[in-house]
């Protein structure tokens, strides 16, 4: 006759074997528990954490869903859930982790002693990981374009920082805060994000294990976050922060791998420092480490970086013309911005020796709205001096004004010789007479004075160019995270696992040499062997239809069109059926023309005017009233000038130019431009070689065209 079972003495072999570690010991032994007993709460959860150590998690949560809901409202429950839910959902779906850690640590807040499994170090640990898996949740969120989520991630991170406790967590809320940093979606508060972002990767790395995989991918990641830091600051003129972030990464010892935009803004930035030597007092070692990082993105296979990366390293090599040219000649750039600044540094070998060629170029330019009129407006002066056109230089450097450069400092030496030259001015005379006295061993300011005393502008010539980098620096950047590695996510009780691994080879693969087939609710992708299936988006529906019509211009209307918004498998698609209404600038039928409308400036030339001169008085009667000592309405006009500065800056981008309201036409190439560009990322992470023969074959703009120069053959259906 069997012996009678006996919990308490069972309880006993259970711990003994549990506390040992010996959790395939511990199942066996559950598996002795009579059917009477295997239907209580603790069995199932025994059975549950038991495979939650040994890496079964769906086995684990299957136990825990057999436990009744009248047991599961305790912080035991819902601590292992949340940890199976984290690592069963790291590469799909985060939110059951995320709502379960959250009720774990609202059940221990409100009954601390209810604690039976676990203790309060996994109730920190519960903190820090709900910070881990929105920090990784919002990253996928502006992959996907998902703004509102986003926000809400960064709203919580933002709030709950502190609560970060380990390698994963610092890692993962400063890569998150980085790719933030650099949407322009999200650029409110750009200079916060970037520096809790070094905040973050600083403590990742401190908490780091020395053979830690991820310990490379911090530092660059750190060095890439510094060099955005010191963008900014050199925007501001803050030379202090400038030479702190940059005096950050010349004191690392990166690993370099293959982070190439990470390498080029650092390499753009410490460029930067080296050409403002004057006022920065930095060397050769600048220098030389800006030529490392640029020279490693030559081996990137993104042609604006790879080219971006040329053509700095020709400025830094503008002393041999022979290399300058080799570096910068025939670039070509996806993207309008970068071609915008190519065109504009080409110029200026043209201004002393061409000027009326760089008079074309440079107005060419200013029509086009990519390059900050002020910067085209300060060469055109330079220009028409050059071109003997006296009376248009010094129109248009009456024009420009002293303040007007608050964020380009570094060619205030510059625009005071143009003053003292072409304008007689003693009061720019004055500014290079004190710069003299302020950097006594600087040579180019000696020479700025030395060539105002003379009334010729032979100091600027040959150093225009080099100034470009830290005035280019700051007019764009590259914003491509699907270029920047994942981490890889280290978890307690297993090896390291990639974050994402979304790829599903289609069984067929082999059958077909170049596919983009749409199978019930995926597409089946595959380009020259290699094959992918992905989820359904709209860029992937774009994509088929530009596709399916080689060499034809197809509007972007016409792309939004084709979509079937009623497509259940889609998301986001409430912006585009409210949208694909036509205005009478937009083409009735068919392939017709799709041009662009320009849009109405938010604040016209007449309303900045009257604020600027509002401001000015404003401006007098605080100093007045400063200088009286009435701080009552002191307070009240500082709360005036604040209001007043906004206004104007709202009127205005991050690079000074006038924003306009968007036209419909508009609005449509911004819809479909987001969502390709979303496909094109999402490609890029599996198959590569695909996505940069669509960036080649593919143009973009208010109307697509499959170029289709070569004998690539598609399957589409």
């Amino acid at each position: 006759m069997p012996s009678k079972f006996n919990p308490e003495k069972f309880d006993g072999k259970f711990s003994h074997l549990y506390e040992k570690e010996d959790y395939t010991g511990a199942l066996k032994l559950l598996e002795t528990v009579p059917p009477a007993h295997k239907k209580k709460k603790e069995y199932h959860f025994g059975k549950a954490v038991c495979y939650y150590h040994l890496d079964e998690d769906k086995k684990a949560l299957t136990h825990l869903n057999k436990i009744s809901s009248k047991f599961r409202k305790d912080p035991d429950y819902q601590y292992l859930k949340a940890e199976c839910h984290s690592y069963l959902g790291r590469d799909k779906d985060l939110d059951p982790a995320i709502h379960a850690y959250s009720n774990t640590i609202e059940l221990y807040e409100s009954d601390p002693k209810s604690l039976e499994w676990f203790d309060e170090k996994h109730m920190t640990i519960s903190r820090s990981k709900i910070l881990s898996c929105l920090a990784l949740k919002g990253e996928r969120e502006l992959d996907e374009n998902n703004l509102k989520s986003v926000q809400e991630s960064l709203d919580y991170i933002m709030e709950h920082h502190s609560d970060c406790t380990d390698e994963n967590s610092f890692g993962l809320t400063g890569l998150f805060l980085l790719y933030c940093s650099l949407s322009d979606e999200f650029s409110d508060r750009e200079e916060d994000y970037i520096d809790l972002s070094i905040a973050s990767f600083e403590k990742a790395i401190k908490k780091c294990r020395k053979n830690s995989q991820d310990l490379p991918f911090y530092e660059n990641m750190l060095g890439y976050a510094y060099s955005l830091s010191g963008m900014n600051a050199m925007e501001k003129g803050d030379k202090s922060s400038i030479k702190k972030m940059s005096e950050k990464i010349i004191g690392m010892d990166l690993t370099l791998s293959d982070e190439y935009e990470a390498y080029l803004h650092i390499g753009i930035f410490l460029g930067s420092c080296y050409n403002i030597k004057d006022f920065l007092e930095t060397d050769e070692q600048y220098l030389l480490n800006a030529q490392t990082f640029l020279s490693e993105c030559l081996k990137s296979d993104v042609k604006d970086i790879k080219n971006t990366s040329k053509l700095y390293l020709g400025i830094l090599n503008i002393d041999n013309q022979d290399a300058f040219n080799d570096y910068t000649r025939g670039l070509e750039f996806d993207d309008e911005l970068l071609n915008d600044n190519y065109i504009f540094i080409q110029t200026f070998p043209d201004l002393e020796k061409k000027p009326r060629s760089a008079i074309r170029a440079l107005n060419n330019l200013k029509e086009r709205k990519n390059i900050p009129e002020l910067l085209i407006n300060f060469f055109l002066v330079i220009a028409y001096w050059e071109a003997k056109q006296k009376n248009k230089a010094k129109k248009l450097l009456t024009e420009i004004k002293r303040e007007d450069f608050s964020n380009y400092f570094h060619v205030l030496p510059d625009f005071d010789l143009l003053c003292c030259v072409i304008l007689n001015s003693s009061e720019a005379k004055v500014h290079l007479e004190e710069l003299v006295e302020r950097y006594p061993d600087s040579e180019r300011f000696n020479k700025f004075l030395e060539s105002a005393e003379k009334e010729n502008l032979d100091a600027i010539k040959g150093e225009l160019i080099e100034i470009l980098i830290p005035i280019s620096c700051n007019n764009y950047r590259i914003i491509s995270n699907d270029q920047i590695k994942e981490l890889s996510y280290t978890i307690d009780h297993g090896s390291p696992i990639k974050l994402k691994d979304r790829s599903k080879q289609a069984e067929d693969s082999k059958t077909l040499l170049n596919t983009f087939i749409y199978a019930r609710t995926v597409w089946e992708i595959s380009f020259n062997g290699e094959s992918v299936s992905l989820s359904n988006t709209i860029g992937l529906k774009y994509i088929h239809y530009i596709l399916d019509q080689p060499r034809v211009h197809i509007s972007c209307f016409d792309i939004e069109k084709s979509l079937d918004i009623g497509d259940s498998t889609l998301i986001n698609t409430e912006e585009i059926k409210t949208n694909t209404s036509q205005d009478g600038s937009q083409k009735k039928n068919g392939n017709g023309s799709f041009l662009p409308v320009k849009g109405y400036e938010i604040i016209d030339d007449k309303a900045e005017k009257e604020y600027k001169e509002k401001l000015k008085n404003l401006l007098d009667k605080y100093k007045t009233e400063k200088e009286l000592g009435d701080t009552t309405r002191k307070g009240e006009l500082e709360i005036e000038i604040d209001q007043l500065y906004h206004q104007l800056n709202s009127g205005r981008n991050i690079h000074g130019r006038k924003k306009e309201f968007s036209t419909d036409s508009e609005k449509c190439r911004q819809r479909v431009l987001r969502n390709y560009k979303t496909a094109l990322k999402n490609i890029n992470k599996h198959l590569p070689e695909l996505a940069n023969y669509l960036k080649d074959q593919i143009v973009t703009g208010f109307s697509y065209i499959y170029k289709h120069e070569d004998s690539t053959e598609w399957t589409l259906s």
